[in-house]
Parts: structure tokens; sequence; C-alpha cells
């Protein structure tokens, strides 16, 4: 299952969380990389390649719970945070965000 970022929008949203849901049903165990070069380059400048447009942490936050509350999630993350380039430390608080939300339980 490929979205490209102007795909995912609120209106969509429900529809992309059943189809990952649909995924992980198939699956027995899941690894998951965030790439944080996915975040639009407001949020996440702190990166190697920032993304013009990207996919908001308010949109991506939902896909992730639904990773999380699949109970299938063994293993995760993030990848690309480059301190260097990093605004206010900006990207590096939304990683721990993700970080955050991936080992809350439910």
């Amino acid at each position: 299952m490929v979205r490209e970022d102007r795909e995912i929008d609120a209106l969509r949203l429900d529809s992309i969380v059943r189809d990952v849901q649909r995924f992980i049903a198939k699956c027995d165990h899941i690894y998951l990389t965030i790439d944080l070069d996915v975040l639009p380059a407001a949020e996440a400048p702190g990166v190697s390649a920032s993304a013009a447009r990207g996919v908001s942490l308010a949109l991506i936050e939902p896909l992730i719970e639904a990773v999380r509350d699949s109970g299938k999630l063994r293993l995760a993350d993030l990848a690309e945070l480059n301190p260097s380039l990093d605004i206010d430390s900006r990207t590096a608080r939304a990683a721990a965000r993700l970080v955050h939300l991936l080992t809350l339980d439910n």
C-alpha cells in the first residue's frame, strides 16, 4: 500500500486508516519505520530532504495509532533527524511526540 502526500487529507483519513488495518490483518508482526522527511518542512525542518508538502502530524498520528493498537507492532524506529538542520528543536520535538505516541499503553 502506497499513498502520496497529496492523497492523505482529513477527508480520506478514515478510509486510509481502514486500509492500514486491512494490511495489518494480513501480518503476523509489524516493524514500523517513520521517516521524518514525510512531515512538512514547517513541522520538521531538521531533515536532510524536507518535504514541500508532506503529511502533517495530525494526519500521521491516527495511522501510527492503528499500527500501535493492532498488538502486532514489534519494533519501530524513526529515521532522518539531522540536529544540525533543526530549527528550535522542532523536528526533535515532533520525533519525541511520535515515540511517546508509539509507547502509550491502551
